[in-house]
């Protein structure tokens, strides 16, 4: 059966298309899944002109109204500022798996896995669930297929003097016209390119303009945006999608903000100097930072190209899920873990390299499953076992040790057994048993330290090793 992917996003004139365009470029090349949008937005004209039948759209009067849609295994992104955590909790009640995708940072997300694709932010801002993953950073963008295409490019051929003007596909403050202005008035650019897009309404304001070096561009499909952006040189654009798609497509940009959810963007990309701070957008300020445009390097490594992938490869592993089941460990355990215990694999990560006897593993097994400050839980496949997590519990701390089967190593079964596992604490132990949740890794098993750091734990150096702590939290 077909795992349907449901997108939550809405887009008009007033909130802009971003939100929109993101969710597109994730839908736009995955397979296996059955694809429906959901807005409260009438987006039919929208989705008719993409011409793209692997997409569904329905349109809701009221939001709320999404939830009797939703089925257990369905996977639900959700991209918008007016989602809170209780209509997170009213999707997950009904036993889907939420995707978020968020670039604030400054609110509750119960969430499963939460892709922000802003540079430098770390996932200790987020209050989330423990069972949270976190996908942070540019290796995360989500731009559109020939924008990947152009960031996969060691380098492209630019016009000289080009510039392009270009603030998303509504702008309903008409900054276009203010930068248009500057632009003209600097005498610096022989080609002067305004996009426009399908929530623009100012058309009248600039035909004043009407130079021999002044192009206007209206409701650009896809390719022919990449292929002006490839062609030019410098850019005028906002803190939000479009700034990343002028970073892959290597261009030397002037950015800044003017709306709040912009503001995290907006200094984060600042502190890595991907553009020339435009500040707000006025005059002066635009002034100032066209006089510094030259400054700018464009780097050809911030997008790689490959994000899209990597997004593609987070669903996949969501869905899949499913497929795994997590349960107790029992006496009949003990001859397989003994087998993967003293695997070569296992012993190179353990912090006692010795093989293990088969006498004292028996003992020590035995001695877990009696304890009652242990938490011992295997995971399964197909009823055949693949991998174990436990959690030995002293003074309200959790110490985590897991493992997954020498057999299955490389197949993401590492992220679905630590998750599955944290839910697991999470439904067994009240927040008056535990306080912390941590785990020893040694530094050069870089698979484990990267599971760690994706489900939001605080590094420590200790010697050897790294100490990894969270706090236990109850999903409520």
């Amino acid at each position: 059966m077909t795992t349907r992917l449901l997108f939550r996003v809405d887009a008009n004139q007033e909130i802009g298309y971003g939100h929109l365009m993101r969710c597109l470029s994730i839908a736009d090349s995955i397979d296996n899944f059955e694809i429906t949008f959901f807005s409260t937005d009438n987006l039919e004209t929208y989705f008719k002109d993409l011409k793209n039948e692997k997409y569904h759209f329905i349109q809701f009067n009221k939001s709320k109204d999404f939830l009797s849609i939703i089925k257990s295994d369905d996977i639900v992104i959700i991209d918008g500022y007016e989602f809170d955590s209780s209509y997170h909790k009213a999707i997950h009640s009904l036993g889907a798996k939420i995707i978020c995708i968020d670039d604030l940072a400054s609110r509750k997300l119960l969430a499963d896995a939460i892709i922000n694709p802003t540079p430098s932010l770390s996932s200790q801002d987020y209050s989330c669930p423990i069972f949270t993953q976190f996908y942070i950073g540019l290796n995360y963008a989500m731009i559109r297929k020939s924008f990947l295409e152009l960031a996969q490019k060691k380098t492209i051929s630019k016009t000289t003097g080009s510039i392009m003007i270009c603030f998303g596909g509504s702008d309903p403050l008409n900054i276009t016209k203010r930068a248009l202005e500057v632009v003209i008035q600097s005498e610096k650019f022989s080609q002067i390119h305004c996009v426009l897009g399908p929530g623009y309404h100012f058309f009248e304001s600039l035909n004043q303009y009407s130079y021999e070096n002044v192009h206007f561009h209206k409701n650009l499909l896809e390719v022919d945006m990449a292929h002006l952006m490839e062609q030019c040189e410098f850019a005028i654009l906002p803190c939000s999608g479009i700034l990343l798609e002028g970073i892959a497509a290597k261009m030397k940009i002037i950015s800044g903000h003017y709306i709040d959810n912009q503001k995290l963007v907006y200094q984060h990309h600042l502190k890595l100097k991907t553009f020339v701070d435009a500040k707000d957008f006025s005059s002066s300020d635009l002034t100032t930072a066209l006089l510094k445009l030259n400054e700018t390097i464009p780097s050809p490594t911030l997008i790689d190209g490959h994000s899209i992938d990597r997004i593609h490869k987070i669903i996949k592993q969501l869905s899949s899920e499913d497929h795994y089941s997590i349960r107790e460990a029992n006496i009949n355990d003990c001859n397989l873990t003994f087998l993967w215990t003293n695997h070569p694999n296992t012993r190179q990560f353990s912090f006692n390299k010795e093989n293990i006897e088969w006498e004292d593993h028996l003992n020590w097994f035995n001695k877990k499953l009696q304890s009652l400050s242990c938490f011992y839980l295997l995971l399964e496949l197909n009823n055949i076992l693949v991998g174990s997590i436990r959690f030995d519990i002293l003074d309200k701390i959790a110490t985590i040790s897991y493992l997954v089967a020498p057999d299955y190593h490389g197949l993401g079964i590492g992220n679905i057994l630590f998750r599955k596992g944290l839910i697991a604490l999470e439904k067994k132990y009240s927040m008056n048993e535990l306080d912390i949740i941590q785990g020893f890794v040694f530094k050069g098993n870089i698979p484990s330290i990267k599971t760690f750091e994706r489900f939001n734990f605080k590094q420590q150096i200790n010697q050897d090793t790294l100490l990894f702590t969270k706090q236990f939290t109850k999903n409520d």
